[in-house]
């Protein structure tokens, strides 16, 4: 705006001529002053006009020298470096000079006027003129640090979007060195690796058969290991039979309803169209709309570390967590007390996977690590009857699908890529599901 007002006004003045010969313009002066004048009647002196030329000046002057600061600090803080030479600023500076330097040239008072000089206006037109000095600072300072946090935001966004894309690109290294066949769980020095500047990836290999297959069970109708690991999480034992029989009528492709199940009719009583769905479960998402499983999840926040939708059926022995395989201890069971055998039984699996699984060092992941191949060895391990049909059809070894778990870190950025793969070791790999989510923790 200056950089427009400045030269017209200058220009004025130019036309006019210099302070000298503003004596014989006087009376345009005093037709632009008097109107604002404090009371009607009141004549404003051409001496008077012509003495509030130099202050006008100052006050240009002063203004001049406050926009050159800030936008030389401006400047310098957008690049980075220390402010430039005056003379380098942009070119409305020399303007705003040659309007300063034109207005405060000496302007010779040779008599005093003929009538009293009204000093009180001219302190309140100089107060007027440093108000708006200071709304102009105000002004041009709001701007300059909008300006600043707007650029930054952006820089911001762009470091993280950059960041992103480079986690991405490390997980997905990571998930191609693991689907390789050739490549073992143990193999660290391939699967963990840092690349420098802070980036790295961490690959794990699991068997997905670690799970118990929530489809499998339900199709094969095993309302014991259902009921039993309800009871486990604290539901009664009623509302252990309710949710039982609500899943079975939720994956069956009939109308026939369970003892305390619901099918079609009840979800519409209740105002819910287009349920159960009458097939397996896509996702163990799909769960959560089972009424009552909410309970289950309430009190168990981790349920779904104990099952999966991508399995063979059995629990695979050599891939479970202990706390999985004491759910399948207490669930095989037909003596067991779901409540109090808990502990025993998330013993015996913690020491069976420590001292046969993870091999004289106990630790997951190293060369000595054991693949049992015979699952009377787990049975006996475990303390399991090998000839009870629920131990049978619970517990098995080396399932062909396998979950592969790759995280990648870029500074303070991380991202997870999850992959579910089958048959990854026997030449034709299969691609059941893939989860890719950032980590904030």
């Amino acid at each position: 705006m200056l950089a427009v007002v400045l030269p017209v006004v200058g220009s004025l003045l130019l036309a006019v001529g210099p302070p000298e010969a503003l004596r014989g313009q006087v009376p345009v002066v005093r037709a632009v002053l008097e109107p604002a004048a404090a009371a009607p009647g009141v004549v404003v002196a051409e001496d008077e006009i012509l003495e509030l030329l130099p202050g006008v000046a100052v006050v240009v002057k002063g203004v001049e020298a406050v926009v050159l600061a800030v936008v030389a600090v401006a400047v310098a803080v957008l690049a980075n470096q220390p402010p430039s030479n005056p003379a380098h600023l942009p070119s409305f500076s020399v303007q705003v000079s040659a309007f300063s330097i034109l207005i405060s040239a000496p302007v010779p008072v040779t008599s005093r006027p003929p009538f009293p000089v009204i000093s009180r206006r001219r302190a309140r037109q100089r107060g007027s003129a440093l108000l708006l000095v200071m709304w102009l600072i105000s002004m041009l300072s709001l701007l300059i640090y909008s300006t600043i946090r707007v650029i930054s935001h952006d820089m911001d966004i762009t470091i993280s979007q950059k960041k992103a894309f480079r986690a991405r690109q490390l997980a997905e290294m990571g998930l191609n060195i693991a689907c390789n066949p050739v490549v073992k769980e143990t193999d660290t020095a391939l699967l963990n690796q840092i690349m420098g500047d802070g980036e790295s990836f961490n690959v794990t290999i699991r068997g997905e058969g670690g799970r118990f297959n929530v489809n499998s069970l339900l199709q094969a109708n095993d309302r014991t290991f259902f009921e039993r690991a309800f009871e486990l999480w604290g539901l009664e034992k009623d509302a252990a039979n309710y949710l039982t029989d609500t899943l079975l009528d939720w994956t069956d492709q009939d109308e026939q309803k369970q003892l305390h199940g619901m099918e079609k009719e009840d979800y519409e009583a209740l105002g819910y169209t287009g349920y159960p769905f009458d097939r397996p479960f896509y996702s163990l998402d799909e769960m959560l709309l089972v009424p009552g499983f909410d309970q289950v999840a309430a009190n168990v926040p981790d349920w779904r570390d104990y099952f999966t939708i991508y399995s063979g059926g059995k629990l695979d022995l050599n891939a479970a967590e202990a706390k999985v395989i004491a759910l399948g201890i207490i669930t095989s069971q037909s003596t067991a007390d779901p409540v109090n055998d808990w502990e025993p039984a998330l013993k015996d699996a913690t020491n069976f996977i420590q001292d046969i699984r993870w091999g004289a060092d106990n630790i997951e992941f190293t060369e000595d690590d054991v693949k049992l191949q015979d699952l009377q060895q787990a049975y006996d391990a475990l303390n399991l009857d090998g000839s009870d049909p629920d131990v049978q059809a619970h517990f098995g070894l080396n399932d062909a699908t396998v979950h592969i778990e790759s995280v990648a870190t870029v500074n303070d950025y991380r991202k997870r890529v999850v992959l579910i793969v089958r048959n990854r070791t026997q030449g034709s790999p299969q691609i059941l599901a893939r989860e890719e989510v950032p980590l904030f923790q």
